[in-house]
């Protein structure tokens, strides 16, 4: 990288790679706008006169995150479509990822949720809506679960849906520890299971 800053013709979506990466490393609060200058090569002033301050930035990099992420496909689920194994693969590719290449790095987007929650401001209004649509979109899943018999009918379709999502952020902070993917996966098997699937 040129440390001197790169010309106005830089890659920027190399450049947002790798500030998820490091915010993916490092988390919101810790990571600081001169550390992405650097690793990029870029200067403070064209970070700034290219993606605003820190939490604009940090906004469009979740959002790439977030739709290369394995549970952006519960968003695109079509009719008939089995959603316990949809589930298992999804959960067993999410952990994968969180420790992908032994870096143990959790969830972007639940590690930084965690520091962000009590911000009364844009960043925080937007997290928030991040996760509350996310759980709509769970309970979504668990009604067409249940209209498709794969769940007991008397299944409470937002409380299942819950249930997955606290689990979902469990995995986030499993994942941290050396645990490898099998027995992720396991565990998520076994999950899925008491919840009332057949997979």
């Amino acid at each position: 990288m040129n440390k001197r800053g790169r010309p106005v013709t830089f890659d920027r979506e190399e450049i947002l790679e790798i500030a998820l990466n490091l915010f993916w490393e490092k988390s919101f609060m810790s990571l600081s706008l001169k550390e992405i200058a650097k690793e990029t090569g870029l200067t403070r002033a064209s970070l700034y006169n290219t993606f605003g301050n820190k939490d604009v930035l940090f906004l469009e990099v979740l959002r790439l995150y977030i739709r290369s992420s394995p549970e952006y496909a519960l968003f695109d689920i079509k009719q008939g479509e089995k959603i316990g194994p949809l589930l298992l693969r999804v959960m067993t590719e999410a952990s994968s990822r969180y420790s992908f290449e032994g870096k143990n790095r959790g969830c972007l987007a639940a590690t930084c949720f965690n520091e962000l929650l009590d911000r009364n401001d844009t960043l925080g209004h937007e997290m928030k809506k991040i996760f509350e649509d996310f759980k709509v979109q769970l309970t979504k899943v668990m009604q067409q679960a249940i209209d498709q018999k794969e769940l007991p009918q008397d299944t409470d379709p937002k409380i299942a849906a819950y249930l997955l999502f606290v689990y979902m952020n469990g995995i986030s902070i499993f994942s941290k520890s050396d645990t490898n993917n099998e027995q992720l996966r396991t565990m998520a098997a076994g999950f899925l299971t008491r919840l009332g699937f057949e997979l």
